[in-house]
């Protein structure tokens, strides 16, 4: 209970502090089936209830400002080629960062 308490004080999503949660139980569920312990200590540890708050709306919005200071900024210019190509690739096409970075350039 300490680190679930610890997980809702760090200011992360529940969707977030759930995936914690359930990697930290399947990693027990792993160790009970291996007897490498006799109990999952996250057997009934839950975030308690999910926000009535889409994920969407929990995050701040970038506006057109942020986003050109973004794009001048020193350490925007001073980045990798992939990292501006992936972030413009977010900007104009409208991609999450998983699906920017999956993308494999064809040269011919």
């Amino acid at each position: 209970m300490k680190y679930r308490d610890e997980l809702l004080t760090q200011g992360r999503s529940y969707k977030i502090n759930k995936e914690y949660l359930a990697a930290r139980f399947q990693f027990f569920k792993w160790c009970k089936l291996m007897n490498y312990c006799s109990q999952n200590p996250f057997e009934n540890v839950t975030v308690g209830q999910k926000p009535k708050v889409k994920a969407s709306q929990e995050r701040d919005r970038w506006n057109a400002s942020d986003l050109k200071r973004l794009i001048h900024s020193a350490g925007f210019k001073a980045s990798a080629v992939d990292f501006k190509w992936v972030s413009r690739l977010m900007l104009y096409g409208g991609l999450r960062p998983s699906e920017s970075c999956q993308l494999n350039p064809v040269i011919s």
